[in-house]
């Protein structure tokens, strides 16, 4: 065999052992820079370190930065005296938790929309490092620091971090399971994970009664997810488990906007809506100029049917536990409005609502022209009390239905209708 063959049959050795020896130097290096106490966490007497099975795989053209990114790896295993096993394809995993450092050296927690992961801290949890096709780049490596190394001090704060990190990433979130202290309601962990995670179930599938049309399948099994948990110890919340593996296309910039945990209306936009309302603007009018406003419909961060369910939950809020009142003082306001608006109304012996009927002007004026057919219909029900809704209706000259006046009972006994219809003659003679 020529020099030049054998060089050739021992050079896939000799990168080998290079890349060896390349490793245990970055360990020592390591080593020599960590305090006594921490350095003598780790013991490295076999050619692959205790605290990793192997190398960090390279790839071609990325050697400075694999050195760099395999210093950190090292720095961090023997720091925190963590066992740290490269698994298939690639992935990095800790099975155990570190130690927890003092209340002193712990960051504030604190995160903003434009720099999501600007503070950082000292607690290291159990993770898993985002898998990139056999190798852990610096900016995945960086990219996790940054999101393990957070704290909080409150439940909402490490949803409004998650949140704003799906929102640069281009994904929606989901509060899942939930953990609590024994025998009490106290919440010590919880799971914040990607909103395409699991399947829909198979009853909703099989469901012969549906009278709605069945939403738009979101789930795809997902895999990305946040785990956080409450330490007593020192009093903040942690990282304990982090995957950002997604099993679906992440959304562009342009489209986040209509992603669910990214729409809401916060309390200036909400005043706003109000104000606006009470002026007399509909709810797709007061959109417009919203849109307007913030310079497009994606600058708003929510869309025309999260501003129509606002205003339904803030009638039904307003309503809810004087619904009787505030109904009369409609009705009052109305008749200050329209002098010919009629109504009327009858209690029973407690002074409870018992009957209600209302007829605006016009409805009196086709009952003028219109009234020598009159029909009414008890089948409709009031949806929140179940009472009977009676509408008087009647055809036009168009053949158009036309209303002559509603009423509301307590029941359907005969008395109740005589009341009715006598309300009804009142409010038309």
């Amino acid at each position: 065999m020529s020099s030049t063959a054998m060089a050739n049959h021992h050079r896939p050795q000799a990168v080998a052992l290079h890349l060896l020896l390349q490793t245990l130097l970055a360990t020592a290096m390591a080593c020599s820079l960590l305090p006594s106490s921490s350095a003598g966490r780790c013991v490295h007497q076999q050619p692959h370190c205790c605290c990793g099975s192997g190398p960090v795989p390279s790839r071609p053209g990325d050697g400075a930065a694999q050195a760099q990114a395999l210093v950190y790896l090292h720095l961090r295993r023997l720091h925190r005296g963590v066992p740290v096993v490269e698994g298939r394809h690639g992935l990095l995993r800790r099975r155990r938790l570190c130690d927890f450092p003092r209340p002193g050296e712990l960051g504030s927690g604190e995160r903003s929309r434009s720099r999501p992961c600007a503070i950082r801290s000292n607690i290291v949890p159990q993770v898993t490092v985002m898998e990139a096709e056999g190798y852990v780049s610096l900016e995945e490596t960086k990219e996790y620091r940054c999101i393990v190394d957070q704290t909080f001090t409150r439940e909402e704060d490490f949803y409004e971090f998650y949140n704003d990190y799906a929102y640069h990433k281009g994904f929606s979130i989901r509060k899942g399971r939930v953990r609590y202290k024994t025998g009490t309601k106290e919440v010590i962990w919880r799971r914040l994970m990607c909103s395409c995670e699991g399947y829909r179930s198979v009853k909703y599938f099989e469901r012969m009664d549906q009278k709605r049309q069945p939403r738009a399948l979101t789930r795809c099994g997902c895999t990305a997810r946040l785990d956080v948990e409450w330490s007593e110890s020192i009093g903040i919340w942690y990282v304990k488990d982090f995957v950002d593996v997604h099993t679906h296309a992440l959304a562009k910039p342009e489209h986040v906007f209509v992603l669910w945990s990214h729409r809401r209306l916060n309390d200036p936009q909400k005043a706003e809506a109000v104000e606006l309302g009470l002026g007399g603007l509909r709810p797709f009018q007061i959109m417009d100029v919203m849109e307007a406003s913030h310079g497009g419909p994606g600058e708003t961060g929510f869309l025309s049917q999260d501003l129509y369910n606002f205003f339904s939950r803030y009638k039904k809020g307003k309503v809810e536990g004087s619904d009787v009142e505030f109904v009369l003082n409609h009705m009052r306001q109305m008749q200050e409005k329209d002098p010919e608006f009629f109504f009327t109304f009858s209690v029973d012996a407690q002074g409870r609502l018992k009957n209600l009927f209302w007829s605006d002007a016009q409805s009196q004026i086709d009952y003028g022209v219109f009234g020598d057919v009159v029909v009414f219909d008890s089948t409709y029900r009031v949806n929140r009390y179940n009472l009977p809704f009676v509408p008087f209706i009647g055809v036009n000259h168009h053949r158009s239905t036309v209303v002559f006046g509603c009423g509301i009972l307590s029941d359907e006994t005969i008395l109740s209708y005589v009341w009715l219809l006598e309300a009804l003659l009142e409010a038309m003679h």
